[in-house]
């Protein structure tokens, strides 16, 4: 295949964050004067008050343990709850991409607009690619990319000297069978910072 089309679609970033404090405050202080002994009364109470705050840290530190671990395996089950979530949508939305890229490669004014001077032919394709965008949230952009290095997107202007035929979506498409769909790995968009996946398909 000598062109291609590709659809990058955004994913969700989901971060979970647990935070788990414990702060311990207080300072008791015990005064003495000098030699002086203590009556059986301030003996007794300060006995019970310092087995009070032994058996209440002791006690704070076994209930703070115990429920670390609690939301350690809480947000264990979250996250393996959101991953296999993630890996449904992400199904599903490949399966509706694929279908999207296979009618767009079979439209002759997108395979001719690449090498053809004609504005209003590339403008209908531009138009084109501009609805799919619009009906669909989760296009991050979609474009067709030829081997003369022309490419046709809305919205962004390639800078000088890009060759979007060393791309590895360009390349990975160039090397399936028609009608056939390649997927990248999950990436971060270079300017918005967004997770993507491209979906390319050839150009026969």
């Amino acid at each position: 295949a000598s062109q291609a089309i590709i659809i990058r679609r955004t994913i969700k970033k989901i971060t979970l964050v647990l935070v788990t404090k414990h702060q311990w405050e207080g300072n008791p202080v015990i005064k003495g004067s000098g030699k002086q002994k203590l009556t059986i009364k301030q003996e007794v109470f300060n006995g019970g008050f310092i087995f009070s705050m032994v058996t209440l840290l002791l006690f704070g530190s076994v209930l703070f343990v115990s429920i670390y671990f609690l939301e350690v395996n809480n947000s264990k089950d979250t996250l393996q709850g959101l991953n296999y979530h993630m890996a449904v949508v992400v199904k599903n939305g490949s399966k509706s991409i694929s279908s999207t890229l296979k009618v767009l490669s079979n439209d002759l004014d997108i395979r001719e607009a690449g090498f053809s001077d004609n504005v209003k032919l590339v403008d209908k394709v531009k138009k084109l690619y501009r609805d799919y965008y619009n009906a669909d949230n989760n296009i991050a952009h979609i474009y067709s990319v030829y081997e003369n290095g022309k490419i046709l997107i809305n919205g962004w202007n390639p800078q000088k000297g890009f060759d979007p035929t060393i791309r590895p979506w360009f390349i990975n498409a160039s090397q399936i069978n028609e009608n056939g769909v390649v997927q990248s790995r999950t990436y971060q968009d270079a300017i918005t910072g967004q997770w993507q996946i491209s979906s390319s398909t050839p150009l026969y």
